[in-house]
């Protein structure tokens, strides 16, 4: 995944904040990503990026994105444990138009992680 000057420091902003106040959520509205082309949630899919990440996996489905409901997805990969992350209707609206949102996950093994997802 390549990010731009700005998406890093959006990013790294929005994985501080979280680390820092204990909490999260909400939306990272990013209007750059918001073109037509190449880019686009609904035509390219998504990338999940997990903060502090040791093994865990995030896959959303353009599908998912189409029906717009929340969804909870399960982020276990190759780690030996697995964090909840749940995607409302609002974080979906934010993708299908070509948004990036972020979220946190559940606690497991006394630790969350931050998650952030664009548009591929």
């Amino acid at each position: 995944m390549n990010l731009s000057r700005k998406e890093f420091l959006l990013l790294s902003v929005s994985f501080v904040g979280v680390g820092l106040l204990g909490c999260g959520g909400g939306e990272v509205a990013n209007p750059d990503l918001a073109t037509a082309g190449t880019t686009g949630c609904l035509k390219n899919g998504t990338n999940g990026v997990i903060g502090a990440n040791h093994g865990h996996v995030i896959m959303v489905a353009i599908a998912d994105i189409q029906a717009g409901v929340d969804k909870t997805y399960a982020i276990m990969g190759s780690s030996p444990h697995s964090h909840d992350v749940t995607l409302t209707a609002a974080h979906f609206a934010d993708l299908a138009a070509n948004k990036p949102v972020s979220t946190v996950s559940t606690t497991a093994s006394l630790h969350e992680h931050s998650i952030m997802i664009t548009c591929a």
